[in-house]
């Protein structure tokens, strides 16, 4: 009896060592949970700092190069088109086996515009402006020059047109007139003249045109 009741003491003494161990244990996973929550917040601050530091550079600021290209050319600064010329033959100058016939372009317009380098030229005939033989071949012994038109202004290209006759192979028919595209013109004019016979033979280089001066 008396060796039971001295074993009881011990018994008391572990549990509170127990108990001390789980307040340890306790203790530290508490300032674990602390330090977790207030180094998370300092941690996820930074990042949003370099973000916002990124925008700073002002990028937008590069689009002003694009302004660079603004300038234009100056007001009325245009080719003049079909529709503000009058096209016309002037006189002609012949001899030796040829004739050299001024076409004539004029601001008809109320505007000035530009006209520069060389027209397209060609007989037409059979009454629905079919061409006859080639084109004006173009004469690159005289430098293109550029023209500022104002209204009533006019310019001239010479048409040098070889008598048809020289040619063995041009046939006997007979043009309406000539067709002309006016200098960087998409759209011709044409101008009615029986005075000059054309080459129906496109091998024979019969006439050649100067450009606009």
């Amino acid at each position: 009896m008396v060796d039971s009741s001295t074993e009881q003491p011990p018994q008391r003494d572990t549990s509170k060592i127990v108990l001390v161990v789980v307040a340890i244990v306790l203790a530290l996973t508490l300032v674990g949970v602390l330090l977790f929550v207030f180094l998370r917040p300092a941690g996820g601050v930074a990042p949003t700092s370099s973000p916002t530091a990124s925008p700073s550079p002002s990028p937008s600021g590069r689009p002003t190069p694009t302004s660079s290209p603004a300038p234009t050319d100056a007001p009325g600064a245009q080719t003049c088109t079909v529709n503000e010329l009058s096209v016309q033959l002037g006189a002609p100058d012949s001899g030796a086996g040829t004739t050299v016939v001024p076409i004539i372009f004029k601001n008809t317009g109320g505007r000035t515009c530009q006209i520069e380098g060389y027209p397209g030229v060609s007989f037409v005939g059979g009454g629905n402006g079919t061409q006859i033989g080639a084109p004006a071949s173009r004469d690159t012994s005289v430098a293109i020059t550029f023209h500022e038109l104002k209204p009533g202004d006019s310019v001239q290209s010479p048409l040098r047109i070889t008598q048809a006759g020289n040619y063995d192979t041009c046939g006997t028919e007979t043009a309406d007139g000539l067709r002309i595209y006016p200098p960087h013109s998409y759209d011709a004019v044409f101008v009615a003249t029986t005075a000059y016979k054309p080459c129906t033979d496109a091998s024979v280089d019969l006439m050649s045109v100067q450009p606009a001066q």
